[in-house]
């Protein structure tokens, strides 16, 4: 039989160690005095922090295994894709993709910020049909920076709308502020705005000259229909005693807007009124004193059951029409509300508010669209102006309860103007006090 000779141990030294393909498993390998190797244990690895080059655009796979020594994989190079920037756009990362999936942030550069400048609007010595308004431009707030790139932060369209704040770059109006944008505008705390121009109106001159340009009154040459009124012009009032309608002049300002051709061209006005009532056509044609090319609808306040044009004709359109004026001219109905026609209480104020509650979510449903109503269906009033009368109880503006309302609810109160009435002093013409039956503003900081 044949027999085995045991001879001295031999001890190994540990040599190049073996990797998986993935670098996910390491093989120990020992070699011995005799000439031979053999494989030892294996170890896992977990994938330990990468090393990248200095500008981020190379990244070095470090692997770590138990026995607490470290591989280094092969250098992958990174391939630029979309930067990232600071939420105020003054800094800009670069950022590498990797063949691994992996991505990184590269060293981050610092921009340059170019505030927004403006370019004043310029207007013709006299509008005609082929004139032209050069309207004002703002331009954008940008940060430069020295990879010659730029990121556009504001630029005044609805995506980037410019911020109220950044519009004053230079401190007060008489140092530099912008003040007519002519763009979307962000006011913080209130949303933003649409303030771009519309298109300037050729007839301008045309109704600056029904008023003399600014030195005579307007009476209306024929008898026409104002909702379910009627008003008589000059043509049409020949039975003693008959008074035609006539108009006082603009305010110079109007005149020369008009002459400038500005004149409501396209804008859409709803008069939100007691249509059977005189107050309605006294109301609308005080609006087309000021802007005579309003294109004007009425509605009842009270029923929303209808919307006529302006001579009475009930309007189904089959298109979307924008409303960019609200106006109405109603209140609370006070007496109604508390039994008093005068020396209200807190509480009596109280009263009102709260028992108008019904009739106010009526008005406001239909000036943010949340009211199903088919009549209303194609006309949009969820961005109009709303010129809410103060009433004319003597009141401060926070008493009066649609007021109130208006101003409490966030889908109105941004696009609201409470208006009341002021009276002339007779020193100079010039109006400069509330007159005494008007609601004023009062004390409240809400208002």
């Amino acid at each position: 039989m044949g027999s085995t000779n045991y001879t001295a141990t031999l001890t190994g030294t540990i040599t190049t160690p073996k990797y998986s393909a993935n670098f996910l498993q390491k093989t120990l390998v020992y070699s011995f005095s005799d000439g031979t190797m053999r494989d030892g244990n294996t170890i896992s690895e977990q994938l330990d922090t990468p090393i990248y080059s200095s500008d981020g655009s190379q990244k070095t796979p470090v692997y770590r295994y138990a026995d607490n020594t470290q591989y280094f994989g092969a250098t992958l190079n990174g391939t630029l894709t979309t930067p990232k920037y600071s939420a105020d756009g003054s800094q800009k990362a670069l950022v590498y993709s990797f063949s691994d999936g992996t991505t990184h942030d590269g060293q981050p550069l610092t921009g340059t910020k170019n505030n927004p400048l403006s370019d004043a609007v310029i207007y013709p010595a006299t509008w005609t049909t082929t004139g032209t308004v050069t309207k004002p431009v703002t331009h954008a707030l940008f940060y430069s920076f020295s990879d010659q790139t730029i990121f556009t932060v504001e630029d005044g369209t609805q995506a980037k709308p410019f911020s109220q704040s950044n519009l004053t770059p230079n401190g007060a109006a008489a140092t530099g502020a912008i003040n007519d944008p002519n763009a979307f505008v962000n006011a913080p705390t209130k949303g933003t705005f649409n303030l771009r121009w519309g298109t300037p109106d050729p007839a301008g001159p045309e109704y600056a000259s029904f008023f003399g340009n600014g030195s005579s009154n307007y009476t209306y040459p024929t008898t026409f229909s104002i909702f379910n009124g009627t008003v008589a012009g000059t043509s049409g009032c020949t039975n003693a005693p008959c008074s035609t309608a006539t108009i006082a002049t603009p305010h110079a300002d109007m005149i020369q807007a008009w002459n400038a051709g500005w004149t409501g061209k396209g804008v859409n006005i709803l008069i939100d009124d007691d249509l059977a009532s005189n107050h309605s056509v006294t109301t609308s044609l005080i609006a087309h004193r000021y802007v005579w090319s309003f294109t004007i609808y009425g509605t009842d306040f009270s029923l929303y059951s209808s919307v006529k044009d302006w001579s009475g004709a009930y309007q189904m359109p089959s298109t979307m029409i924008k409303i960019g004026v609200i106006n109405a001219s109603f209140g609370g109905y006070r007496p109604i509300l508390t039994g008093k026609t005068s020396r209200w209480t807190a509480q009596d104020f109280l009263n009102a508010y709260t028992n108008y509650y019904t009739s106010a979510q009526k008005h406001i449903k239909i000036f943010t669209g949340t009211r199903s109503n088919i009549i209303f269906d194609k006309f949009d009033l969820t961005d109009a102006v709303i010129a809410k009368a103060t009433s004319n109880e003597s009141i401060e503006a926070y008493n009066e309860p649609l007021n109130r309302y208006l101003f409490e609810d966030a889908g109105t109160e941004s696009r609201l103007l409470i208006v009341g009435a002021l009276a002339q002093d007779p020193n100079n013409g010039k109006p400069s006090f509330a007159i005494g039956y008007t609601t004023t503003a009062g004390s409240s900081l809400d208002v």
